[in-house]
């Protein structure tokens, strides 16, 4: 709670069968592709609750120390490979295409994307990820208290 805007509350009650899920509106419509970073769903008793829901306000600096994940040299280039491979091989494909040699920055956009396929598949890449992703799953943008009534 040490992040929650205390004034920006919602205060509600509903009852349940034993499933919940928390998402967005999109994630209540009928052709909607399950995908954990969207919704959560859940299991808890069945039974009538209260709850007290609360947008989080997370300074960047916060946000920024926590998903700064990578601590080694080695960890620090592979998280930033992709972006340095991006951006060079954006300004070159821009200088081929203001010389009207659209075939050459079509080559340069596609090893940008083969280049940066094979970096997200070197092992400490994913292992890296994955600990960005658990560092940011633990800064939540709501936070929803709930009680058995």
């Amino acid at each position: 709670m040490r992040f929650c805007v205390v004034e920006d509350k919602l205060v509600g009650r509903f009852s349940t069968a034993g499933r919940i899920a928390f998402g967005g509106v999109e994630s209540a419509h009928q052709n909607f592709k399950p995908n954990r970073l969207i919704r959560s769903d859940a299991v808890i008793r069945p039974g009538s609750y209260a709850l007290v829901a609360y947008r989080t306000d997370i300074p960047d600096e916060v946000v920024t120390q926590a998903i700064e994940v990578a601590s080694t040299c080695r960890e620090r280039w592979l998280d930033r490979a992709p972006l340095i491979v991006t951006l060079a091989s954006l300004g070159l494909a821009f200088v081929f295409a203001i010389r009207q040699n659209f075939l050459a920055a079509a080559v340069v956009l596609v090893a940008r994307y083969l280049s940066v396929w094979a970096i997200k598949r070197i092992p400490g890449q994913a292992a890296l990820a994955a600990r960005r992703e658990e560092a940011q799953s633990n800064l939540p943008s709501i936070v929803i208290e709930m009680r058995c009534i």
